[in-house]
C-alpha cells in the first residue's frame, strides 16, 4: 500500500508564505508619508521610494534598474524622461548642478 501522509511537506508551506510586496511611490519631503499628488513643477525635487516588503522570506536588498517619468502610463510613450537607466545609474544626477542622489540605506528593503 503506498503511503498517504497528512502532513504538508515543509516545501510547499515555505513557498506557500514566501511573498513578495514590490512598491514602487513618490514620497512626501521627509519620506514619512506617500506624496498626494502626481503633479510636480520645473525645479521641484521629486523623492521616490522602491520598498519589497518579505514578509516570512529571507532577507533582500531592492535595486532598480531604471525608472522614467512619463505622461502616460506607457514607459515607453513619449515624451519621456530617464531618472535611473543601464542597471540601476542616476542619469539625472549626471547632470551639472543636479542634486539628484540615493540616500543612504537605512534597512536593506528600501531604496530612496
Amino acid at each position: 500500500l503506498p503511503l498517504d501522509p497528512l502532513w504538508v511537506p515543509f516545501s510547499a508551506v515555505k513557498m506557500a508564505e514566501e511573498f513578495l510586496y514590490f512598491s514602487l511611490k513618490l514620497m512626501t519631503d521627509d519620506f514619512l508619508h506617500e506624496r498626494p499628488s502626481y503633479q510636480y513643477f520645473l525645479g521641484d525635487l521629486i523623492r521616490i521610494e522602491a520598498t519589497v516588503k518579505q514578509y516570512f522570506h529571507v532577507p533582500l536588498r531592492v535595486y532598480v534598474d531604471n525608472c522614467v517619468a512619463t505622461l502616460s502610463p506607457d514607459s515607453t510613450s513619449n515624451p519621456r524622461y530617464a531618472f535611473i537607466d543601464n542597471h540601476g545609474c542616476m542619469l539625472d544626477g549626471r547632470i551639472t548642478g543636479s542634486d539628484s542622489m540615493f540616500l543612504a540605506r537605512t534597512v536593506e528593503n528600501k531604496l530612496q
